[in-house]
């Protein structure tokens, strides 16, 4: 794998990629982070709009088991699976991308992989008018009012809301995700 070049999406159909214990919070979302995530972001859509590559530069990690363990990069690839689930839920995508995508998990606390498998397990409506998708998750039935809690569960809220802001105008999201290839790594 040591040259390989990947979209997340391949990088999900061909390993689990579990982020470890061992790696911190994501913290791309947290508030003193906004500006980093929010260029980012803006990076992906440019590239997107202009339909040319960006290399998003090395992930390290090992693979274990058919698992891909990330040591470096954690950040970035969680950053892509809440955009790649934005997009699913964005313009409807089939069940059979929905349960790739499950094959992205956290493993730092269990609250965190139960928040992204509950993502992917239920419907949120994204609506070009919603400003923030994060309140309809927090009064979902399935939100557990302990993940307020977690920090990475806040940051990825935090996250959700800033890819609806950056991305809502953006038609074929999730084409250009999957079959552009013009974000890898």
């Amino acid at each position: 794998m040591e040259k390989d070049i990947f979209t997340f999406y391949e990088l999900v159909q061909r390993f689990e990629v579990r982020i470890p214990i061992l790696q911190r919070d994501y913290a791309q979302g947290r508030e003193e982070n906004i500006s980093i995530c929010k260029n980012f972001l803006q990076a992906i859509k440019d590239s997107i709009q202009s339909d040319q590559t960006i290399n998003l530069d090395f992930i390290y990690g090992n693979v274990d088991n058919g698992a891909f363990l990330p040591l470096d990069g954690q950040q970035r690839l969680t950053t892509l699976f809440l955009l790649h689930w934005y997009a699913c839920e964005k313009e409807h995508i089939a069940e059979e991308h929905r349960k790739t995508l499950k094959r992205f998990s956290y493993e730092t606390r269990l609250s965190s992989r139960r928040f992204c498998e509950s993502l992917l397990d239920n419907m949120i409506l994204v609506d070009r008018s919603e400003a923030l998708i994060s309140e309809q998750i927090l009064d979902s039935k399935w939100f557990y009012l302990s993940w307020k809690q977690d920090p990475t569960i806040r940051a990825m809220l935090r996250t959700i809301d800033l890819i609806h802001a950056a991305f809502n105008d953006v038609d074929g999201l999730w084409r250009a995700l999957i079959d552009q290839r013009d974000i890898v790594f």
